[in-house]
């Protein structure tokens, strides 16, 4: 650039041939306003369902600043809080404690006193108790620091006693950010087993009780400022020891009542903590069909089969619904202490480690569009380093010998009777399709035989693929496949044609010491079935190791439809480690601590895995197989976050992550099960496991070229100030198109002067 010559940079929009006029004109600066939602705050079941997106800033803004819960109530409230009768010996946590234990981020601090809390912060804090006067515990007569509705809302001695409660946190300089009532059997019960009045007599639950508790939460609202009293609505289950018609006048009496509070809570734009509403949901938070206890399409709102019975020390349930009812309270908490409900960044200092305000997507080639199989460029900024930037394995099926890719694979050498069972790649077989049709063939392996008939590692007991890896710890990893199990799949354990046990004995994926899976110490990951393929209960995966096993939640049965599994894990000996699994896009599996213990480097990752059931039809399928020892990679999603994604399609990245500077990368467009001129989402992934903003894109099955530029000219060189001239651009395939170009000024003047430039393009 000759001195005196001030440049310019501008972007265009192309359209065939384009006459640009040039003036000069002023710029100006646009800016704009965050609109964060005003209205009610609902924690139902769509709060469970959004848990997952909460970003980590919110998530630490809750501990940070201590946020603190009175939640007095009976022993449905002991579902997030547990129980604590320890004389009794029957102390057991709630489902707040539960989602701490599988992941350490949501640490909780349960008291029955206040007092007890610890001076720091850096916890959601719970108080269970009612302050009587002198001290904290449980109404008279109560026990396990429990508090009943005549203790709380519905006598005067009882609202007095919250208002006292209040103040005293106030006095003990711990005031409540929130408070509201657990609810028990209180509306779906009748007479004497349902709720008192206001002589303290046990009545059912009428028009002049839910008065009674809004005109309650009213007045302690009016007389403790600064504590929000959030609404809750009640239980649904059946009492197992007082009989209730559920499907009678008990569940319409509780299903009105609690839509009752949901608009009351929506009408003074307060929150209400939906528990009814999550009880009626299964346990993928969908509403229930044929499965409704009394009927599909029955309107009446009960508790969902999924939730029952008791176990694991929940109370009147399992632990599935604690855990669930515990998302949704961190989903309230964070709203109440500032978040949106978005997993967007409220600004530059608010982000969630899910969105990084550093990596960005500028463009795509080919203005987005892409054909499956070709290759395409992603530029922008923050990508990081990919070393080696292809994946460890990318098996898509259409390779002639299975161990060209793989470190082995099982069934093989199964002799001349089961030879045809051996896992191969193959067309069609059984009746099964492909998962889309971007692919020809898939791989299929079945488990043939019993144990009285020799099976063994190599034949009948396994059906997996692995590969083995010298580690450098803490070691990454990421795995996306396609899988599924015959629907016709036998679930006898012996195997045998008159079955007499049924088992559940399934996994997935492994993780050994040595070279080979199930060798040495290993760590499974196994999805618990039951006896057919369409069985209508709840599938869950877990995964176990020599030292360590943990629960996740509800997880896609394999033996209906093809299954999109993706894993993301940092094996790691420190705390740091952790282990992700999603199905379709929901996070099944998810734990985070030391996820190594044993010595030695090598170490083998399987893919599929061990059966006990046995038969001929006990086949297992597998395709578009991506296996790699990076976080980094590149998604396609159906929806503008890779969160709320329920379809993903892992690209192929080929070559230029790293070109210097992280701005660049190039890959092979995967379309996977995505169907031409869908709006979807493309997502580049860094090495941290930071996810990007989504870039809006779409396939067509006609590769669509890059636009050509073939030349450009001005139509004068030189002329008078204030003289008007033109840019003509030439181009091929260039229709709305951007083009950039620097335009320099000469006017004998030095520096940074006033320029203004007046443009006008022609339509051409």
């Amino acid at each position: 650039m000759k001195e005196g010559h001030e440049n310019f940079v501008f972007s265009i929009l192309l359209v065939g041939l384009l006459l640009l006029f040039f003036n000069f004109v002023g710029f100006g600066e646009l800016t704009g306003n965050v609109v964060v939602d005003s209205g009610p705050i609902l924690a139902d079941h769509n709060a469970v369902i959004d848990f997952e997106i909460i970003p980590d800033y919110w998530i630490e803004k809750v501990k940070t600043e201590g946020l603190l819960i009175q939640f007095p109530g009976r022993s449905h409230a002991q579902q997030l809080v547990g129980d604590f009768d320890q004389d009794a010996n029957t102390a057991y946590i709630g489902g707040l404690e539960m989602l701490e234990d599988l992941d350490s981020r949501y640490q909780v601090n349960i008291q029955c006193d206040p007092n007890n809390l610890p001076s720091s912060t850096g916890a959601l804090r719970f108080v269970k108790g009612q302050y009587d006067g002198s001290n904290w515990g449980a109404g008279t007569g109560q026990y396990e620091c429990r508090n009943d509705d005549d203790h709380y809302w519905s006598t005067n001695s009882g609202r007095q006693r919250t208002l006292n409660s209040g103040t005293e946190a106030m006095n003990i300089g711990d005031q409540f950010d929130a408070s509201m009532f657990g609810w028990s059997f209180h509306i779906i019960r009748e007479g004497l087993k349902g709720v008192h009045d206001e002589a303290g007599n046990m009545i059912t639950f009428n028009d002049e009780r839910r008065d009674a508790y809004f005109s309650a939460l009213d007045e302690f609202r009016l007389n403790a400022l600064g504590t929000n009293y959030i609404y809750g609505t009640a239980p649904t289950d059946q009492d197992t020891s007082t009989p209730i018609d559920e499907c009678g006048v008990d569940g319409i009496r509780v299903t009105q009542y609690n839509q009752d509070i949901r608009n009351e809570a929506i009408l003074n734009n307060g929150i209400l903590f939906d528990q009814a509403d999550i009880e009626y949901h299964n346990s993928n938070m969908q509403a229930p069909t044929t499965e409704h206890p009394c009927g599909e399409g029955s309107s009446i709102e009960i508790r969902h089969p999924d939730w029952g019975p008791t176990s694991n020390g929940c109370a009147h349930s399992n632990s599935a619904l604690c855990i669930a009812k515990a998302k949704a309270v961190w989903w309230m908490a964070a709203r109440m202490v500032g978040w949106d409900g978005t997993i967007e960044c409220v600004d530059d200092d608010h982000c969630g480690t899910n969105i990084s305000s550093d990596l960005e997507i500028i463009s795509v080639s080919n203005n987005g569009v892409l054909t499956h199989g070709q290759n395409f460029s992603i530029v922008g900024i923050g990508f990081g380093v990919k070393d080696p930037v292809a994946p460890a394995i990318w098996d898509d099926a259409s390779g002639v010998d299975i161990n060209l890719l793989w470190g082995g694979a099982v069934p093989r050498n199964c002799g001349s009777e089961y030879s045809s069972y051996e896992i191969n790649y193959t067309n069609e077989i059984n009746g099964v399709a492909l998962p889309h049709d971007k692919v020809g063939s898939y791989i299929a392996g079945a488990h043939p035989m019993s144990y009285s008939n020799g099976a063994d590692f190599n034949c009948g007991n396994n059906v997996m693929l692995w590969d083995t890896k010298e580690m450098n710890f803490p070691e990454d990893f990421y795995l996306s496949l396609y899988r599924r199990a015959d629907p016709n799949w036998q679930f006898c354990g012996d195997g045998a044609d008159g079955c007499t046990t049924f088992d559940d004995n399934y996994k997935a994926f492994d993780y050994s010491t040595g070279n080979g899976p199930y060798s040495g110490t290993n760590c499974y990951t196994s999805y618990h079935d039951y006896t057919s393929y369409d069985d209508g209960a709840s599938w869950t995966t877990s995964v176990h190791c020599g030292w360590q096993a943990h629960w996740g939640d509800s997880a896609v049965n394999p033996y209906q439809n093809w299954v999109k599994t993706e894993i993301e894990a940092t094996f790691s000996k420190n705390s740091d480690g952790y282990y992700q699994l999603w199905d379709n896009g929901l996070l099944a599996l998810n734990f985070s601590h030391q996820t190594d213990m044993q010595p030695g480097t090598t170490r083998t990752f399987g893919i599929g895995g061990y059966a006990r059931a046995r038969s001929a039809n006990n086949w297992r399928y597998f395709t578009d197989i991506y296996l790699d020892y990076s976080h980094a990679r590149i998604i396609i999603g159906n929806q503008p976050t890779l969160e709320a994604s329920t379809i993903r399609e892992i690209q192929i990245p080929i070559s230029d992550w790293d070109n210097g500077n992280g701005n660049l990368i190039t890959f092979e467009a995967n379309q996977g099960s995505f169907g031409d001129e869908e709006t979807l989402y493309l997502f580049v992934i860094d090495p941290e496991g930071i996810v990007s903003s989504g870039m809006q894109i779409s396939f067509s099955a006609i590769m669509v070229p890059d636009c050509e530029l073939t030349g450009a000219s001005w139509s004068e060189l030189q002329v008078e100030e204030g003289t008007q001239v033109s840019l003509t651009v030439n181009g091929n395939h260039c229709d709305s198109k951007e083009l950039s170009f620097e335009l320099f000024e000469n006017d004998g003047i030095f520096g940074n002067d006033e320029v203004v430039l007046d443009y006008l393009p022609a339509n051409v």
